[in-house]
């Protein structure tokens, strides 16, 4: 799978952004452009200039440089570690065609991962049948357009916690 690596500076510009690096892959492309804040963002986080834009036709590929540049190691993401799981990709940046400038120009030794949180607000104090309600109403699911769907099966494929199903070539989740 092919990557794409460039300055942001070296594009001109937030426009150029899909044209360029679009035309160098020949590919429908997936784009990050990484200046994003550290730490405890994104809201209330550090800004940091990181100053590169990455593109590849795989997501998936995408996350994993994505990790690299900012030194973690890809399969401690849980979305790349579930797309090992699932043979998408090996979370390996070594089997990545990196296309473009050098992505050690890029990496951050010190950048600041944000802290997991776990959410315990009443938890000592509220009835295990009402947890269990609030986390099953609030809990993302999926929601399907049945008029649009062609029934192709993309979303049951991509689906990582394999929640969706197929009946009568429709979504079911």
């Amino acid at each position: 799978m092919k990557a794409i690596i460039e300055s942001f500076n070296n594009l001109g510009g937030i426009e150029k952004i899909s044209n360029e690096t679009g035309a160098k892959l020949n590919y429908n492309i997936n784009v990050i452009v990484a200046s994003n804040p550290e730490g405890n963002g994104p809201s209330s986080g550090e800004p940091r200039k990181i100053g590169v834009v990455i593109a590849s036709p795989s997501p998936y590929h995408l996350d994993v440089v994505a990790a690299s540049i900012i030194n973690l190691k890809p399969i401690e993401v849980p979305t790349i570690k579930r797309c090992v799981e699932r043979n998408i990709c090996t979370g390996n940046l070594e089997d990545i065609d990196i296309i473009g400038e050098d992505i050690d120009k890029f990496i951050i030794k010190d950048y600041v991962i944000p802290k997991p949180k776990k959410l315990k607000l009443v938890r000592d104090w509220m009835p295990k049948f009402l947890i269990s309600f609030i986390n099953n109403t609030t809990r993302p699911k999926p929601v399907f357009n049945h008029d649009a769907c062609i029934g192709c099966r993309d979303c049951e494929e991509a689906c990582p916690p394999k929640v969706i199903a197929m009946e009568k070539n429709k979504p079911v989740g």
